[in-house]
């Protein structure tokens, strides 16, 4: 067979390929056999890349820093459009899951509380409050915040049991902050109503601090002051005997005072403590029930309760009333037995206790749980205006009016 010459030249270039690429395949194989290290797994590759790289947060630590961020933004949030009960729940659950997350949101809850105290309208506050303190009812910061704004809103002997609730409540780092808060509140609310000469108003808060076991020595002297100014001297002189018997010694200046006073001569004004009327009591438990009548037209059965700073009434009991005659004034917070909760406050034209007729009394309307022949309860801003004693042996109230 004869083969042309442009075969062999195509044959010829074949040859020389093959030749040409073992070539260079055996190049890289030598190679390779002589720097075995320079084969990196995909994998180290990858790390190395990511060390040059600049550092950015693993994945753990962005979700964890989102959250935060998140959790943050959902608190105010809630805060922001008034979903209280929705901000309580999700600040609850935080601190049930997580105590050192609920701590970093703390911050946020106090920041605006005190923010909404300075700036809210009274129902927002009021719901603000309502809604924590229904879950955190210990929480002794916005305790204290508010026995101020009850105290603001004219409510004294109501911001003075608070504290007693937050006392209860403190630790012994907040003892002292409640402690200075009552000194706080009974200075400022003596000085307004001495200024205005509202005896009998002032008489009447701290005869509320006895009454709910929250008093001082110098509480106690201011009273016996007081009973005097009134002319009530046997209750004031006995008074300061008592404070005098009570004395340690350990403040030379504080029985000083004592003794200045106890040497004062006082002169009689009035009857004094002569008590000028019977009302009759109903026994109830450990109780008494006693009868008012209202605008004078409607009759009540009243608990008499000197732990109560204002007259009160079932929401029941005021629904059965004729109202055209009781002036709405607001809502205010109450403490009651079964926690805080908001009550409206109206005026009275005429409250009469037994023979006594007093204009211009406030009640609250509360969803009070109470008996069912119970109206309400008769609280310090009418006994206040009354030197009385109830009388177990025969059922009933002696008072004389102030």
């Amino acid at each position: 067979m004869r083969i042309s010459a442009s075969g062999i030249l195509a044959a010829i270039a074949v040859i020389l390929c093959l030749g040409f690429a073992a070539g260079w395949w055996f190049r890289d194989f030598v190679a390779g056999a002589e720097h075995p290290a320079e084969a990196v797994p995909s994998g180290q590759a990858r790390e190395r890349s990511a060390a040059l790289a600049p550092a950015q947060p693993g994945p753990a630590a962005t979700e964890s820093t989102h959250k935060a961020v998140s959790d943050e933004q959902n608190l105010r949030q809630m805060l922001s459009d008034y979903r209280f009960r929705d901000a309580t729940a999700f600040y609850y659950e935080t601190a049930r899951i997580d105590a050192a997350k609920a701590s970093s949101l703390r911050p946020i809850v106090e920041e605006y509380v005190q923010r909404c105290f300075e700036t809210c309208d009274s129902e927002i506050f009021l719901s603000l409050v309502e809604n924590w303190l229904a879950t955190f009812y210990d929480d002794i910061p916005v305790l204290l915040l508010l026995a101020r704004y009850q105290e603001q809103q004219g409510l004294p002997e109501a911001a003075a049991n608070t504290l007693l609730l937050a006392r209860t409540y403190a630790v012994a780092g907040e003892q002292l902050a409640v402690i200075r808060s009552l000194r706080q509140l009974t200075l400022r609310t003596d000085e307004r109503l001495s200024e205005e000469q509202r005896w009998i108003e002032l008489l009447g808060y701290y005869e509320y601090l006895v009454a709910i076991d929250f008093t001082a020595p110098e509480f106690e002297l201011r009273r016996a002051l007081l009973y005097r100014r009134l002319g009530e001297q046997a209750r004031g002189s006995e008074l300061l005997a008592s404070l005098r018997a009570a004395d340690d010694g350990s403040d030379p200046q504080w029985a000083a005072t004592l003794e200045q006073h106890l040497g004062e001569t006082v002169t009689e004004i009035a009857p004094g403590a002569d008590l000028s009327s019977a009302i009759p009591l109903e026994r109830r438990g450990d109780g008494y029930l006693v009868e008012v009548t209202l605008n004078d037209q409607a009759t009540l059965k009243l608990l008499v309760d000197t732990g109560a700073s204002m007259t009160a009434l079932t929401s029941e009991s005021f629904r059965r009333l004729q109202r055209q005659r009781f002036g709405l004034l607001g809502t205010r917070l109450f403490n009651t037995a079964n926690g805080y909760t908001r009550g409206d406050i109206y005026r009275t034209s005429a409250l009469t206790l037994g023979e006594e007729r007093l204009e211009g009394i406030n009640i609250a309307v509360l969803d009070l749980r109470t008996m069912e022949d119970i109206d309400g309860l008769l609280g310090m801003n009418v006994l206040r205006h009354f030197h009385f004693e109830i009388d177990q042996s025969i059922s009933a109230m002696q008072i004389s009016r102030r």
